[in-house]
């Protein structure tokens, strides 16, 4: 009974409520950041993009309404997929010759949601963080809920795979 004389504890100095994830499915995405103020709603849709401007074989540049998927929304900034844009493109506003060049990129923590059967990026805000899991927000906006499925091990896994 030598042995069980003595505890291990652990003092706790802060606490942190979440959505309890392995830090191995943590991944980093890289998106453009474009301001709040050239977000669009299609009137005919009710779909949110931008008014992304192109230039046709004469040289005349016209202006055309393209759904781009917003990852997250800060108030300042809108996030969207490198994809959806090249570096050097022009958006927008509506009936206004105010346009912004899409030069600037930021990058945002995420998982691989797993739902649909394809990974699909989700942001996340880590709360605490050690080496074996992290504790994020679930109330975080374009982020994860409870029950969500995610991939464990994001560095085997790209975005818009499908998963059987």
């Amino acid at each position: 009974y030598i042995a069980d004389r003595y505890i291990d504890i652990e003092i706790i100095e802060s606490s942190a409520e979440g959505l309890k994830i392995p830090s191995s499915a943590i991944v980093y995405k890289d998106f453009y950041k474009i301001p709040v103020d050239y977000l669009i709603t299609d009137e005919d849709t009710s779909e949110s993009g931008f008014y992304k401007y192109t230039y046709d074989e004469s040289g005349e540049m016209s202006a055309v309404f393209y759904k781009a998927d917003i990852y997250a929304n800060d108030g300042e900034y809108c996030y969207v997929d490198t994809s959806d844009f090249q570096l050097g493109d022009y958006v927008g506003k509506v009936n206004s010759n105010d346009r912004y060049r899409i030069a600037e990129t930021a990058q945002l923590t995420g998982v691989y949601n797993i739902n649909q059967g394809y990974s699909i990026f989700r942001i996340v805000d880590i709360l605490y963080q050690n080496d074996e899991y992290c504790i994020v927000d679930e109330n975080t906006p374009y982020g994860i809920t409870q029950y969500d499925r995610i991939i464990l091990n994001a560095s085997q896994v790209d975005e818009d795979q499908i998963i059987y």
